[in-house]
């Protein structure tokens, strides 16, 4: 192992309870948000061919006239919100992982609106754009989730109820068409009893409808086998009940299974509880940790490196649309396949975000790119920490977002094109933390390297977050120099995308895709954690249990004495664009 990769794995950070959970909500840098309304520009309700300039009829934080207008209005709406957000935001294990997640950006979404009004900040476009989001995620939901869906409608119902005297009056100082917010509840509660009319009992999986065929791997967290439903291959793995996390941990791969679904994010078919171990199976990926790869290189071609970080790129944007930041990009938490295909994966430290569940443009989802949390919550690995997240005053509250993902993802593309970190040569930590906060960075001067690549680096790698590559706009990504003749269509789709021998040769040493070969030592540590046959039970947690749509039909098939195919348990992909701009409730 070289000391750059034990100097990571020491710094590997796991999540820690925040150091100061209390959210200020002084300094929150919504001016930005405002600075919409300054402008006059109505972005939630224009189109390009309708954009026009408008002036609101006061100077000033419109908040504060709002709250004139409304004495004790905005102290009340204050206590509701957060009512609403402490409920939701609960960890309940009677929850199935899809209705947590739902509540969860509710919470998100009532903090949001408390803080606004807390610092005079708040704007329609926030509040529009907002209960416009929970729409789309109710509409998405209700395909394979009626009953969340429903949920998610009820309580986003007496969100809008909460906020409708102050939305409305933030409407008619900004002097835009107005909204009738009681109509808008009244839909809300419509969707929800007609999603709760469809609901279907959830059914956990069991471990009799696997064939296990042998052990990839084992150690301190569990082990890992190689599996069969059916005629599909997956791979399950195995956690003893004693060593799970707390649960506000322990169900975020969960979470990002319930919601995640693309070509380049590794796929969950299921995951329940047997008697001695709560199981997840995933789909089997031949393929290698591309950590492994880049030791075996040393370094990538610029051309591969190109199609690596393209495909984490699109990876990133979908879950974060979903509502999740990783917080733990790098090689590691990535597994390449011949062709080049990647897949990300490591959950276990995401950390849920208010996502974008509507194909439009979102001003509010750009800005919060840089600015969405000050809790002070650590995970991850430190080489890959941005500066908001490693200050060197460890008092300081500093906000951050899903911006922290993309200085990760500069930090991988200088780590493949030249086979080091760019912040390497520390001692301590505050040594490493030195030089994150600082910027500064050196490419090696052994060999050229194309001025796309170098740009594209240093724009993940600037210091303020808000001024990262994607802070702005995610479109930023796809449209940067650096993968100007790059096919995106083909990347999605193409199950060979370039050649690169060391791939082929590192997974002829494992000879067991992108797991260890398994080995005595390997089999003597499963039988240390798990000494007995894994046995089915009735007492599972909801929290912890998920079935995929394409895992239901293949235990359909099973129970029908059939034998599932792949085509059957794959589910579609998700690729989706921005294409519409209209306001969901303009007419009503």
């Amino acid at each position: 192992m070289s000391t750059e990769t034990r100097k990571e794995l020491m710094l590997t950070k796991r999540p820690m309870a925040p150091a100061n959970s209390k959210i200020n909500t002084e300094n929150t840098a919504l001016d930005t948000i405002t600075s919409i309304d300054d402008a006059g520009k109505d972005v939630s309700t224009m189109g390009p061919a309708r954009k026009s300039k408008k002036f609101r009829k006061h100077t000033g934080p419109l908040m504060k006239a709002v709250d004139m207008a409304l004495p004790g209005v905005a102290l009340h709406t204050r206590k509701l919100l957060h009512v609403y957000a402490k409920d939701n935001g609960q960890v309940d294990l009677k929850r199935f992982p899809r209705e947590h997640h739902c509540r969860v950006q509710v919470q998100l979404l009532a903090i949001d609106l408390n803080r606004g009004i807390k610092s005079f900040d708040l704007t329609y476009v926030v509040v529009r754009e907002g209960l416009e989001n929970l729409w789309g995620l109710m509409e998405y939901s209700k395909r394979d989730d009626p009953r969340s869906a429903g949920i998610l409608g009820f309580q986003t119902e007496k969100l809008v109820l909460a906020i409708e005297q102050i939305a409305a009056l933030l409407e008619d100082y900004s002097n835009v068409k107005p909204t009738n917010w009681i109509k808008v509840a009244e839909l809300f509660q419509k969707e929800a009893y007609a999603c709760s009319q469809h609901s279907v009992p959830y059914v956990p999986a069991k471990m009799k409808y696997f064939k296990l065929d042998k052990l990839l791997g084992a150690g301190g967290f569990g082990a890992v086998y190689k599996a069969y439903l059916g005629n599909v291959v997956c791979t399950v793995k195995f956690v003893p009940c004693d060593r799970l996390l707390e649960p506000k941990y322990a169900c975020m791969d969960k979470l990002v299974a319930c919601m995640a679904n693309h070509p380049f994010v590794v796929k969950y078919y299921a995951c329940f509880a047997t008697k001695q171990a709560f199981v997840t199976s995933m789909e089997y990926i031949k393929g290698c940790d591309l950590n492994k790869v880049l030791i075996m290189a040393v370094y990538f071609p610029e051309k591969i490196t190109r199609i690596i970080i393209a495909q984490l790129g699109d990876a990133l944007a979908h879950m974060h649309s979903k509502g999740f930041i990783h917080r733990d990009i790098k090689p590691a938490n990535m597994i390449i396949m011949n062709g080049c295909r990647i897949k990300l994966i490591d959950f276990d430290t995401a950390k849920a975000c208010i996502g974008k569940y509507v194909a439009k443009a979102q001003s509010t989802f750009n800005w919060r790119t840089a600015f969405e949390f000050n809790d002070n919550e650590v995970a991850g690995t430190m080489p890959y920490f941005p500066p908001e997240c490693c200050p060197l005053n460890p008092h300081m509250n500093n906000l951050y977002g899903r911006s922290m993902d993309w200085w990760a993802v500069g930090v991988t593309a200088f780590q493949l094109a030249t086979g080091r970190l760019p912040f390497h040569n520390f001692r301590s930590e505050h040594e490493l933390k030195t030089l994150i906060n600082s910027g500064q960075y050196v490419w090696p001067n052994d060999r050229a390297f194309s001025a796309p690549l170098v740009q594209f680096v240093a724009e993940l790698l600037t210091v303020k977050p808000h001024e990262r590559l994607c802070s702005k706009s995610y479109s930023d990504f796809r449209s940067h120099s650096f993968f100007c003749a790059l096919d995106w269509q083909m990347l999605a789709t193409a199950d060979f995308l370039k050649d690169f021998h060391t791939i082929n040769r590192c997974m002829t040493r494992t000879n067991a895709g992108y797991s260890p070969v398994g080995s005595p030592e390997a089999e003597r540590r499963r039988f240390a954690l798990f000494p007995h046959q894994i046995l089915d039970t009735t007492d599972h947690s909801n929290l912890y249990t998920y079935c995929s749509p394409g895992f239901c039909r293949a235990v359909a098939e099973i129970k029908a004495g059939n034998s599932p195919t792949k085509e059957m348990i794959t589910d579609p992909l998700e690729i989706a664009d921005d294409v519409d701009w209209s306001y969901r409730f303009e007419d009503l």
